[in-house]
C-alpha cells in the first residue's frame, strides 16, 4: 500500500483542529468585527498544493470559533474572480475587504524551506485608518503546519482585541467655516472606542454637507489613545455676487431670494436650490421659460465670485384653458367660475391671464364642486396640464363626468323634535325630489345647516345633521336621509361683555335676546 503523505497530514489537521481551537471570545468585547481571509501564496512543495484552499479555510474557521464574523471563502472566490484580481497587494485587499463588508483583510504568503516553515501575513484596517500589521509566524517541522495557523490566527485575535479610545476629536485645513460645521455631525464621539466603519460613516456625511472639495482622516498617538484628525478642503468662499442677463427682475430681487450670500462658502446643494428659487421668481412674474445658470470666476482659488447667469425668454400669458372631457355641461360656464383666467384686452392692466401656479389646485377642486353641484356624483378633475408654447400657456383639465344622478326621495332619522312636515320646511332639496331634479351638493349642504341651526334655538348647542344617501346606480338615483343627533342641551352659563369702556355693561345687556341662565339659542345669538 502507497503512503499518501499530503492525506495523512490532512488527517491530522482534522484531529488537531478539534483540540487546539482558538477559545471563543466573549462577543461584546469584539463588537462583531468582520475579517476577509484572502487566498495565501504558497511556496512550497508540490505536495503542499492543497494549501491554496485549505490554509485560507483553516484561517477563517479558526477566527470564526474565535468569536469573529468572517466572509465565506465561496464569496471570496466569487468577488476575487468578479474583481478580476491577478495578484494580492495592499491596496487590491482593502478593495475587497470594503466590497465584501469587511473590517480588515488577511492576506500574505506561506513557505517552506526544508523543514521549516513561515507564515508572512498582513492583517489590513479596510478603511485605512490604522496601520497595516505585519504578522510572522515560524515552526519547524510539516506537523507542525496547524499549530502554525493557531499562531497566526491568535496574532489576528490579539491585534483585533485591541481597542483605541478616541482620546481628541480636531478639525484641520478650515478657514471660513468653524468647526462646528463638521463637530455637530458626527456619531464617533471622544471617549469612545475608536470604530473605522463608524468613522467611515462620518467622513460620508461631512462630505455630504457640500462644503468642502476633500476630506481625508487620520489618527495620532496620544497618551491615552488614539487622536481622531478630519483634514478638510474648503470649497472657494463667495466673495462678491452678480447676476447677468436679468432684465425683468433687479440684481437685488435676484439675490434676495438666495440662501448663499456674499461671505459664505460655496455650497453645490443650496446653491441648486437657490436657482429654483429664482425660477421660481421669474415664474411668479410671468417668465415660465427662464433658464437659471450660475458660472464661478476663480474657481479652485480660496475665494471666488459667484455669477447668476439668467436666460429670461418671452413673458408668457395664458392663451387657452380647456375642459377636455365636458360633453355634458357647457365649457365656457365652467371656465367662469375658476379664478384662473385666459389674457384679455386689458390684461396688461388687469392682470388676468397670468399663470397663478397657487390657484391650480383650488380650480380643479372648483371644477369637481361645479359638476356635484349639478347631479355628477362621480365626476373626477385630473390636476391640470401646463404646456409652455412659444405664443402663450395651455392649461388642460381633463373631466371624467361620469353619470347624472337625480333627487327620488328626502327622509328624516335620528332625535325628531317635531313632526317631519315641520322639517321638510326648512329644506329645499324635498321640493328638487318631486320635481326630479339633478342631486345639489351644496344645497343638501344649505339643508343640513338650517336643521342644525333649528335644533340649536332649542337649546342643543352642538346638534348635528348628518345625511346618507342610498345611490341606485341603474335607475341613476339618489335617496337622501337627513340623520339629526341633538346631543346635550346646553344653557348660557353666564353673558360677559368686554371692551366697552364708555358705556355699562347693564345698558348693553338689557338689549341683548340671551341672558344668564337661558337656554342655548343660535338666533337669539
Amino acid at each position: 500500500m502507497r503512503f499518501n503523505k499530503s492525506a495523512a497530514l490532512l488527517a491530522v489537521f482534522a484531529v488537531l483542529l478539534c483540540l487546539t481551537a482558538a477559545p471563543a471570545v466573549a462577543q461584546q468585547f469584539l463588537e462583531t468585527e468582520k475579517v476577509l481571509v484572502l487566498p495565501f501564496e504558497i511556496n512550497a512543495d508540490p505536495e503542499l498544493e492543497y494549501l491554496n484552499e485549505s490554509l485560507p479555510q483553516l484561517v477563517a474557521d479558526e477566527l470564526l470559533a474565535a468569536g469573529f464574523e468572517v466572509v465565506p471563502q465561496a464569496e471570496v472566490r466569487r468577488v476575487i474572480v468578479e474583481q478580476g484580481i491577478e495578484f494580492l497587494d495592499l491596496q487590491a485587499s482593502r478593495d475587497l475587504a470594503l466590497l465584501t463588508g469587511a473590517d480588515y483583510a488577511l492576506y500574505g504568503s506561506f513557505s517552506q524551506l526544508g523543514e521549516t516553515l513561515s507564515i508572512d501575513a498582513r492583517l489590513v484596517d479596510a478603511f485605512g485608518l490604522k496601520p497595516v500589521k505585519p504578522l510572522f509566524i515560524t515552526k519547524d517541522g510539516l506537523i507542525n503546519i496547524l499549530p502554525a495557523v493557531s499562531d497566526l490566527t491568535e496574532r489576528v485575535r490579539l491585534e483585533l482585541l485591541q481597542r483605541d479610545i478616541v482620546t481628541a476629536i480636531e478639525v484641520q485645513g478650515n478657514e471660513y467655516l468653524d468647526d462646528d460645521v463638521v463637530l455637530l455631525r458626527l456619531e464617533t464621539q471622544k471617549g469612545e472606542i475608536l470604530n473605522p466603519a463608524k468613522v467611515n460613516k462620518d467622513l460620508r456625511r461631512i462630505f455630504d454637507l457640500g462644503y468642502f472639495e476633500d476630506i481625508k482622516v487620520a489618527t495620532e498617538d496620544d497618551r491615552d489613545g488614539k487622536k481622531l484628525i478630519f483634514i478638510v478642503e474648503e470649497k472657494p468662499r463667495i466673495m462678491a455676487i452678480g447676476v447677468i442677463g436679468n432684465d425683468a427682475l433687479d440684481d437685488d430681487e435676484v439675490i434676495e431670494v438666495m440662501s448663499t450670500q456674499p461671505g459664505s462658502v460655496l455650497n453645490p446643494s443650496i446653491l441648486a436650490e437657490d436657482l429654483n428659487r429664482i425660477r421660481e421668481a421669474y415664474r411668479k412674474d410671468g417668465y415660465y421659460l427662464a433658464e437659471v445658470d450660475y458660472q464661478i470666476e476663480g474657481e479652485g482659488q480660496p475665494t471666488a465670485r459667484l455669477n447668476i447667469t439668467v436666460e429670461e425668454g418671452e413673458k408668457l400669458y395664458v392663451e387657452d384653458i380647456e375642459i377636455r372631457g365636458a360633453e355634458q355641461l357647457d365649457p365656457d360656464d365652467i371656465k367662469d367660475e375658476l379664478a384662473l383666467s385666459e389674457r384679455g384686452f386689458l390684461s396688461f392692466l388687469t392682470g388676468s391671464g397670468v399663470l397663478k401656479e397657487d390657484l391650480l389646485d383650488r380650480d380643479t377642486a372648483v371644477i369637481e364642486t361645479y359638476y356635484a353641484n349639478r347631479g355628477f356624483l362621480d365626476a373626477k378633475v385630473s390636476r391640470p396640464e401646463i404646456i409652455y408654447e412659444p405664443e402663450g400657456i395651455r392649461v388642460v383639465y381633463d373631466v371624467v363626468e361620469g353619470p347624472r344622478y337625480t333627487v327620488s326621495e328626502v327622509s328624516f332619522g335620528g332625535d325628531l323634535l317635531v313632526d317631519e312636515p315641520q322639517l321638510f320646511e326648512l329644506i329645499a332639496m324635498d321640493e328638487a325630489a318631486e320635481e326630479g331634479d339633478y342631486l345639489d351638493r351644496s344645497m343638501i349642504r344649505a339643508d343640513a345647516q338650517k336643521l342644525a341651526d333649528f335644533y340649536q334655538d332649542f337649546g342643543y348647542a352642538f346638534a348635528e345633521a348628518d345625511v346618507e344617501s342610498d345611490v341606485d346606480r341603474e335607475a341613476l338615483t339618489v335617496a337622501l336621509k337627513y340623520v339629526m343627533r341633538k346631543n346635550q342641551k346646553v344653557r348660557i352659563r353666564r353673558v360677559i361683555i368686554e371692551g366697552n369702556d364708555k358705556t355699562r355693561d347693564n345698558v348693553l345687556l338689557r338689549e341683548l335676546r340671551i341672558a344668564d341662565g337661558d337656554l342655548f339659542s343660535a338666533s337669539k345669538l
